[in-house]
């Protein structure tokens, strides 16, 4: 068979272009497949980007939590990488865009980095700080307790010191006594008789007791419970004293010997049968009393 040389080129001409249709098919799918791994690359180092930029946020949080006096130039440092996750968001996946934003985490990465070193140093410091300011309360609570103790010892002391110097009197004794028309008194137990009634008593010695002049009453109630002799009263802040009699004396310190006298009252004239009862005070502070018995 005789094959026409035209239909021959023809042919060949075809078969060329398909084969040429059929490798240019091949490169280009070929090229859409290398660009579609590439965008899914970028988005995902994208996606890594955004993560890295979340992480560094959620560690200022963390700094914010722990380390109040930071506080302010932390959340400026959080503003400022929001702002860049913000801005990275927006922007479509490219090899440029993530390679800014990458240098952009570098620089954000350090300056948290930097943050986080001065907040464990002040963490450090404020534990030092801590620990001291435990060892001062310590002390202070050791020398509180101290210092209770040498209050308590100080006021027991004063409190026995203001009790030692208080005047103390013992011998307590009264009698009745007439006066005879020579001027010499005779003690006698007959209510009709009697004069006055002497009270005597010793004053302690008492080296601890202020010296000076005294104040001493003495307070005699009859058989009615009446105060006899002077009827005379002395406040002593919300106490009254009513006394008999009154006698200042001049304490030394030392052992003294008191006698004191108190006549019926001028609305008494004379004293009555019975018991006569009798106190001693200095001042407001009865010393002692004792009693006597008139017939």
């Amino acid at each position: 068979m005789v094959v026409n040389p035209q239909t021959f080129n023809y042919r060949l001409v075809i078969g060329a272009l398909l084969i040429a249709i059929l490798a240019l098919g091949a490169y280009s799918f070929s090229s859409y497949s290398k660009l579609q791994d590439q965008k899914q690359f970028l988005a995902q180092e994208k996606k890594i980007v955004e993560n890295e930029l979340s992480n560094i946020i959620a560690r200022y949080d963390e700094l914010m939590s722990e380390n109040e006096n930071m506080k302010d130039e932390l959340i400026i440092a959080k503003e400022r990488t929001l702002k860049v996750l913000d801005s990275l968001k927006v922007q479509e996946a490219t090899v440029y865009i993530i390679s800014k934003y990458r240098k952009q985490i570098s620089s954000l990465q350090e300056e948290r980095n930097n943050f986080m070193t001065l907040a464990s140093s002040l963490k450090t410091e404020n534990k030092q700080l801590h620990n001291e300011r435990k060892k001062v309360n310590k002390r202070l609570e050791e020398q509180t307790d101290v210092n209770n103790q040498l209050s308590e010892r100080n006021s027991l002391l004063a409190e026995n010191l203001k009790k030692g110097s208080i005047i103390t009197a013992n011998s307590f004794a009264a009698k009745a006594f007439k006066i005879r028309t020579s001027g010499k008194k005779i003690e006698t137990e007959k209510a009709k008789r009697t004069d006055f009634i002497e009270v005597c008593f010793i004053l302690a010695k008492n080296s601890l007791a202020e010296k000076g002049k005294k104040n001493i009453y003495i307070q005699i109630l009859n058989p009615n419970s009446n105060v006899i002799g002077d009827k005379a009263s002395k406040n002593f802040g919300d106490y009254t004293l009513i006394y008999s009699a009154k006698e200042t004396i001049n304490y030394n310190n030392e052992v003294l010997d008191i006698c004191l006298k108190a006549m019926a009252g001028k609305d008494e004239k004379t004293f009555t049968k019975g018991t006569y009862f009798v106190n001693i005070f200095h001042n407001e502070k009865k010393l002692g009393s004792t009693t006597i018995n008139l017939n």
